[in-house]
């Protein structure tokens, strides 16, 4: 199918049911136009169709979600490309400190781990769809095909693997940029001993 006429077709459904405030014409589509009819919207609602754009390109059988250029990557792709996590506007709701060291691929899964466990504390995130941004690639690899040669991120995985299966949630991996990542923002300002 071509891409305009589908478009042009489905945005009388998006009109009725409300996601888009009026029908637009061939040449609006093809313009900058659209984009200003997104930035209509309250911002919360940006933020979510932002993420629900990417996470419709992943697949759940383990793979990155689409980025920017409309991608779909494999967990092992090399070099990955960033999502730009300045689309969004984030705000600190959790935050722990580790009380043991060890690997950091380890530690990044545990963290996307406990992120899913807080999320899932929450009972509207039942049965939803979001995106996770994480800056470690090994990480990212492990979490989205849900398995490792590691006996330590394993156990992790089947945790993790188990609270999607029982929630009906569906969890997007994203790459992003460590010098980009909001999650890491309370360890930039943290003074080192």
């Amino acid at each position: 199918f071509a891409c305009l006429p589908v478009a042009f077709l489905l945005q009388h459904w998006l009109v009725d049911v409300g996601l888009m405030p009026r029908q637009l014409s061939t040449s609006e589509m093809r313009n900058d136009s659209l984009r200003s009819s997104v930035e209509s919207l309250p911002t919360a609602e940006q933020a979510r169709l932002l993420a629900q754009g990417h996470i419709s390109g992943s697949d759940p059988r383990g793979s990155d979600v689409r980025l920017d250029s409309g991608d779909l990557l494999a967990p092992k792709s090399w070099p990955r490309k960033p999502i730009d996590a300045g689309r969004w506007f984030w705000k600190s709701v959790w935050s722990t400190q580790w009380r043991k060291e060890d690997h950091i691929t380890l530690l990044e899964c545990l963290a996307a781990h406990m992120a899913l466990a807080w999320r899932l504390g929450h009972l509207k995130e039942i049965r939803h769809r979001f995106l996770h941004l994480i800056d470690n690639q090994s990480s990212l690899a492990v979490l989205a095909k849900h398995r490792s040669t590691s006996k330590a991120l394993n156990r992790i995985c089947r945790r993790s693997a188990a609270l999607i299966l029982a929630t009906g949630v569906r969890r997007a991996l994203g790459y992003c940029a460590t010098d980009n990542n909001p999650a890491d923002e309370g360890s930039r300002s943290a003074k080192l001993p």
